[in-house]
């Protein structure tokens, strides 16, 4: 699933939160939750993704610095993401419990590009697909949701009183689009 270029993508150095809820099938090669293309590079300003199957990888602009952390991805199993930068520095949480950092001072800015949801456009092809599902994605330029561990939201988020720039209320597989909207 490709969403249009936007400013609302190019979070600046500012803060921010991806999260969602993901429950992967197979894990083989790179598996892209969401990553942002790059126009003129053809390469990713940022992507969040698990990496030959063994690491959890957040990269970051401008040249695509890979903080990547050894993680093992349980297959058939529901599980919240949260990646969240507040103050320089982005933190990683899995099921509401901190799982790694990085200090990160980058400036969140492109040439313009769609964002992949499930994917990645990487040197002009779009590859590295997820084989599962993705529920509830929310992007939020500007607001760092959480700085300490939490509790996952436990149901749909409100689409009208949210800060969302993307919702996703139904589980997706890269040919099974349900109700995806910007808002």
């Amino acid at each position: 699933m490709a969403i249009a270029d936007s400013s609302d993508w190019d979070f600046g150095t500012g803060d921010f939160t991806i999260d969602f809820w993901s429950n992967i099938v197979t894990v083989t090669g790179n598996t892209n939750w969401i990553s942002r293309e790059n126009t003129s590079t053809g390469h990713s300003p940022w992507f969040f993704r698990i990496e030959s199957a063994t690491k959890l990888t957040w990269a970051n602009a401008p040249v695509e610095n890979q903080n990547q952390w050894n993680y093992t991805e349980q297959t058939g199993v529901w599980k919240h993401y949260a990646v969240v930068r507040h103050n320089g520095t982005t933190k990683i949480y899995i099921n509401g419990t901190l799982s790694h950092s990085v200090t990160d001072g980058n400036n969140y800015t492109s040439n313009g590009g769609e964002v992949y949801i499930g994917a990645r456009k990487y040197s002009n092809t779009v590859q590295q697909y997820i084989d599962g599902y993705i529920d509830e994605l929310r992007v939020s330029k500007g607001v760092a949701r959480w700085t300490t561990n939490f509790t996952p939201p436990a149901m749909q988020y409100d689409i009208i009183s949210d800060l969302s720039l993307i919702h996703i209320s139904e589980p997706t597989r890269p040919e099974r689009i349900a109700d995806a909207g910007v808002c």
